[in-house]
C-alpha cells in the first residue's frame, strides 16, 4: 500500500462484511520490519471516543469504506490497548489471537475502487447475464441511453 493510499484510507467508514458500519478509521500502522500496512486504527460508536485496532489481512477499499471480513461484535470485543504510535510485540500477538491470524504473511488490503468511466456492478446488483450495467443505473438523472444529464447521444 502506497503513502496515498494510506492517507486516503483515514478518515474513512469501516464496515463488516454485511456493509453494516462498525466505525471510522483514524490510523494506519506500518509493520517495523517490511514497511506494509498491517493495522488499521478505528475510532468505535457514536461519539467515536472507543477506539481499537483491526487487522488489515483481507480488507478491501471499496468507495468510501474499507470492509474488513470480521463481525462488527468481534471488532468491538477486540482487546483494548494503548493506542501510542507503535504497536509492542506483547499487543501485536493479542491482537493476532484475538482476529484468529498466525504469525505468517498476511493478504494486503484489495483495492476494489473502480477507475473513473468504468462500472462493475456491486455485490447483490446487477449480474451479467443482466447485460451491462449503464450509467442511468447507476444515476438517476442520466439519460435513458446513459448520458449525463443535459447530453444525450446523436440518435
Amino acid at each position: 500500500m502506497d503513502e496515498t493510499t494510506r492517507q486516503e484510507i483515514v478518515g474513512r467508514t469501516l464496515a463488516d462484511p454485511t456493509g453494516a458500519t462498525i466505525g471510522t478509521v483514524s490510523e494506519v500502522y506500518l509493520d517495523d520490519d517490511t514497511g506494509e500496512a498491517t493495522w488499521l486504527r478505528v475510532s468505535l460508536g457514536r461519539v467515536r471516543t472507543t477506539q481499537t485496532m483491526v487487522p488489515v489481512a483481507g480488507a478491501q477499499l471499496l468507495g468510501d469504506s474499507v470492509r474488513v471480513p470480521h463481525d462488527a461484535s468481534v471488532v468491538e470485543d477486540a482487546p483494548r490497548l494503548g493506542l501510542g504510535a507503535h504497536l509492542p510485540l506483547p499487543d501485536v500477538e493479542r491482537l493476532r489471537r484475538h482476529y484468529g491470524l498466525d504469525g505468517g504473511p498476511q493478504p494486503p488490503l484489495q483495492d476494489l475502487r473502480q477507475s473513473p468511466g468504468s462500472v462493475r456492478p456491486e455485490s447483490g446488483g446487477r449480474g451479467a447475464e443482466d447485460g451491462p450495467a449503464t450509467a442511468s443505473s447507476r444515476n438517476p438523472e442520466a439519460g435513458e441511453d446513459g448520458s449525463p444529464p443535459g447530453e444525450r447521444s446523436g440518435s
